[in-house]
């Protein structure tokens, strides 16, 4: 299908860490389940975002709301491991949302894309989101995004959280919240894994 052709041409050719495979799976989701409202936290450069506006676009309806801080201070906040604090504090920000402002263009997806520059704290979640994508903050805001965001998932929804075992524990403990709110575990994907709400 041509959808997977192009997002296999467009994620190699950005920076950020969701592989192929991974956003391929991501725009089966909304190829099958249709929803109206996407919702990616922790955006970068967009490899996961603009997979989906692909699949909106290929379905012909829908939104994705492509959420990031794009700033160092708030990809720092609450990171234990130096080495995660060293990078996020020293990488160019600026030009990753640039660039996915710039691939909406492009790819011709702004009619089903919404890119905000806040932290995900600072914004308030729509209704009825479809698929929610958990990738911001790892530190304990993870846990603050479930508890505010999961709530406005359908019933029958997905939540996919990533990077499991990232240090400090602050993501595993989103996901132990996760669980609490009725989500039920389906299957891994690479560094996370796939929820549905019950």
């Amino acid at each position: 299908m041509k959808l997977f052709e192009q997002i296999s041409t467009l994620v190699p050719s950005l920076g950020g860490w969701t592989s192929v495979p991974k956003a391929q799976t991501f725009a089966g989701l909304i190829l099958s389940y249709r929803p109206m409202i996407s919702v990616e936290l922790g955006v970068w450069m967009g490899r996961g975002a603009l997979s989906l506006a692909l699949a909106h676009k290929e379905i012909g309806k829908g939104m994705v709301y492509a959420i990031d801080a794009w700033s160092p201070e708030a990809s720092v906040e609450g990171q234990i491991n130096e080495a995660d604090r060293k990078h996020w504090g020293s990488a160019n920000h600026e030009a990753a949302y640039q660039s996915v402002l710039k691939n909406v263009q492009v790819l011709g997806v702004q009619n089903c894309t919404t890119v905000i520059r806040k932290r995900t704290r600072d914004v308030e979640p729509p209704d009825g989101i479809g698929f929610l994508i958990i990738d911001a903050n790892h530190g304990n805001e993870a846990v603050d995004d479930v508890k505010k965001w999961a709530p406005r998932v359908l019933s029958g929804g997905f939540v996919y959280c990533d990077d499991l075992e990232w240090a400090g524990g602050g993501v595993l403990r989103a996901v132990a919240h996760l669980r609490s709110m009725g989500f039920r575990e389906l299957y891994p994907i690479e560094t996370g894994m796939m929820f549905q709400r019950c």
